[in-house]
């Protein structure tokens, strides 16, 4: 990391030395080197104050960025695409006349059903991403450079919002637009809906993302424990 380095004399003779670093996440200057005039040992000041919603705005920089070279969003359209393409070719090899007859069957039955697989799926990615951030020990260091566990969850929720909140517009415009499956329900509704179960797997993922280590075996187990607990949910 490229640093500027200034030089002076601090209040009683001792000499000290101020850093400016190049990273956001530090502030403007980490804390002052002292020399005591007494013992010739090095003091350090405090450090400076950082700015919540700076720390936030790099965090969410850092998330976007990495998602984007990951390919999480075209992971979540892909999810969307495969939940819907069963629902979409049985409606539209329907005729147009008795497509109405199979509204009720797809509405009621199937799309709940890869509905909710496709949450757990969006589940899984989102754990996997969390788990492969602390497996890369960038967890660690972000805490090392004064993160708190307060904006280091919240960029993450917003980021998981953002990704959610693109899966689900996509979701609706299969299931309302393409194919009207759900045109007599409320979209608002039905966003708001996905919100809410988006938001209690995100504070799901905060609680499994501590037992894993490894993002490929947490990937694993997530969809396994997934896909049994909506198999026997339906079938009971």
């Amino acid at each position: 990391m490229e640093m500027s380095h200034r030089s002076g004399t601090a209040e009683g003779g001792g000499s000290f030395r101020q850093e400016e670093p190049a990273s956001p996440l530090m502030g403007n200057q980490v804390p002052t080197h002292r020399t005591s005039p007494a013992t010739g040992a090095l003091r350090y000041d405090a450090a400076p104050e950082q700015s919540a919603i700076a720390v936030l705005a790099v965090l969410m920089r850092k998330h976007l960025i990495l998602g984007w070279r990951r390919k999480r969003f075209v992971g979540a359209a892909t999810r969307v695409v495969f939940m819907v393409a069963v629902p979409l070719l049985v409606w539209f090899l329907q005729p147009p006349k008795d497509r109405e007859n199979v509204r009720g069957g797809l509405a009621a039955m199937v799309l709940p059903i890869l509905g909710a697989m496709f949450i757990i799926a969006m589940f899984t990615q989102f754990v996997v991403e969390v788990v492969t951030d602390k497996e890369l020990k960038m967890r660690y260091v972000q805490q090392v450079a004064g993160v708190s566990n307060a904006v280091y969850w919240w960029s993450y929720y917003l980021f998981y919002f953002i990704l959610t909140g693109f899966a689900i517009l996509l979701y609706l415009a299969c299931t309302k637009w393409i194919a009207p499956i759900y045109r007599y329900s409320d979209s608002f509704l039905m966003f708001l809906s996905f919100a809410a179960a988006f938001l209690q797997t995100f504070f799901l993922c905060m609680m499994v993302a501590t037992v894993f280590s490894r993002a490929r075996m947490a990937g694993v187990i997530c969809s396994m424990m997934g896909a049994m607990t909506v198999g026997v949910f339906y079938a009971l």
